[in-house]
C-alpha cells in the first residue's frame, strides 16, 4: 500500500463514527488539513496568523499555541478547510508537506515536516468518546500531516520547551508558494532526498551531517543505469566466456557471477553519472575528495579531529545541497521567489 492510500485508510478508520454521525443528520462533513513542523530557526514576525496560497486555498500559518506570536516558537502549523471530500485533503496535505521541506533545501531553511506523521501527545479511544459525546473533538498532536472533520469543536493539548534563532517568514513562505503546482513533477527520490538534506541541517553532530547529506545524494543516484550501447557490451559477454577456452568449470561459475555482478555497477560510479547527468562537472573534484573521506571515516580507516569533521560537514552540507537542488530543477523546473 503506497503513502497516500495508507494514510487515507488509516484517515477513514479513524473517523468512521463521525462520518456516521453527520450522514444520520442529513450532512456530508468537509475536511480540514493540519500540517505541524517543526523548524530549525524561529520566524522573525510578532503575527499570530499568517495567510498564504497553496494551489489556489488560502492557507493559514499559526504557531502551535495560537494565543502567542508565530515567532515564540519552533514549531508551527498550517491548516487549510472546507475540502468536500477526504480524498483531496489528504492529497493536499501530502503535497504541502513534500513542498515545505523542498523549500527548506531551496532556501537553506532546515525544517523537519514530521514525514513519519507520528502524534507526539496520543488520548485513548475511551477519552475521545468522552469528549465527542459533548460535542467536541480532542485530537492527537501529530508531528506531520493530520486531516480530520472541520464541522466539529477541535482541540489539542500540549507542552514546548526552549527556542532559538529567526528567520523571515517570507524568505521560507515565497519558494512554498513558488512549488504549489511544479511538486507534483518531483519524484519519489527527491521527496525523500529533500528530508535527509533537512535532517541534517537540523542535526547536532557533524558526523551526522555527513552520513545524511551523502546518504541524500546515493538515494538519488540508485537509479542511474548502464546506457543502451554500455548493456548491449555486457550481454555479449556470456557468450565470450562460454567460448573461451582454458577455463575450468569452476573459474566459468566464478566468471559468470562477475558478469552478473557488471550488470549493477558501484554506488560511487553512479553518483559520479549522476553529478554528470545534472551538468556539476565542475564539482567533481570537490564531490571525490568528499566521498573518499567519508568512506575513511565510515569504514574506521582514519580518526578524525573534531575540527576536520565540522569542516566535512560543511562541504558535504554545500556540495549536497548544490546536488539535490539541480535534481529538483532538472524533474520540477526552476523554481523562482522572491
Amino acid at each position: 500500500m503506497n503513502e497516500f492510500a495508507e494514510f487515507l485508510s488509516k484517515k477513514r478508520k479513524d473517523h468512521e463514527r463521525l462520518i456516521a454521525h453527520h450522514a444520520a443528520k442529513g450532512r456530508e462533513p468537509t475536511w480540514k488539513v493540519r500540517l505541524r513542523v517543526h523548524l530549525a530557526s524561529k520566524l522573525a514576525t510578532e503575527e499570530r496568523v499568517i495567510k498564504e496560497k497553496f494551489r489556489g486555498r488560502q492557507l493559514i500559518l499559526t504557531g502551535r499555541d495560537r494565543s502567542k506570536p508565530i515567532g515564540d516558537s519552533q514549531w508551527i502549523v498550517f491548516s487549510a478547510n472546507r475540502f468536500a471530500t477526504i480524498e483531496r485533503a489528504v492529497e493536499f496535505g501530502l503535497a504541502l508537506q513534500s513542498a515545505l521541506s523542498v523549500a527548506g533545501v531551496l532556501t537553506g531553511l532546515p525544517i523537519d515536516v514530521g514525514a513519519d506523521n507520528k502524534a507526539t501527545g496520543s488520548f485513548s479511544e475511551f477519552i475521545k468518546e468522552k469528549f465527542a459525546k459533548d460535542g467536541q473533538f480532542l485530537i492527537d498532536d501529530v508531528h506531520g500531516l493530520d486531516v480530520y472533520p472541520d464541522t466539529v469543536t477541535a482541540f489539542w493539548m500540549f507542552g514546548e520547551g526552549l527556542l532559538s534563532t529567526t528567520t523571515r517568514p517570507d524568505r521560507w513562505l515565497s519558494p512554498v508558494s513558488a512549488l504549489s503546482r511544479a511538486i507534483a513533477k518531483l519524484d519519489d527520490r527527491g521527496r525523500s532526498a529533500s528530508l535527509l538534506i533537512n535532517a541534517a541541517g537540523m542535526a547536532g553532530h557533524p558526523v551526522a551531517v555527513i552520513a545524511l547529506c551523502v546518504a541524500a545524494i546515493e538515494l538519488l543516484a540508485a537509479g542511474e543505469k548502464w546506457n543502451d550501447a554500455q548493456t548491449a557490451w555486457l550481454a555479449g559477454l556470456p557468450e565470450y566466456l562460454a567460448s573461451s577456452p582454458g577455463l575450468s568449470d569452476d573459474e566459468r561459475r566464478e566468471l559468470r557471477h562477475a558478469v552478473t555482478n557488471l550488470k549493477n555497477f558501484g554506488a560511487s560510479e553512479k553518483n559520479r553519472r549522476l553529478i554528470k547527468r545534472l551538468g556539476l562537472d565542475e564539482i567533481t573534484v570537490r564531490w571525490n575528495k568528499l566521498y573518499e573521506k567519508r568512506s575513511r571515516l565510515f569504514h574506521g580507516v582514519q580518526r578524525f579531529p573534531h575540527s576536520d569533521l565540522v569542516n566535512t560537514a560543511s562541504e558535504a552540507s554545500e556540495l549536497c545541497k548544490m546536488i539535490v537542488i539541480a535534481y529538483i530543477e532538472s524533474r520540477a523546473g526552476k523554481v523562482e521567489f522572491t
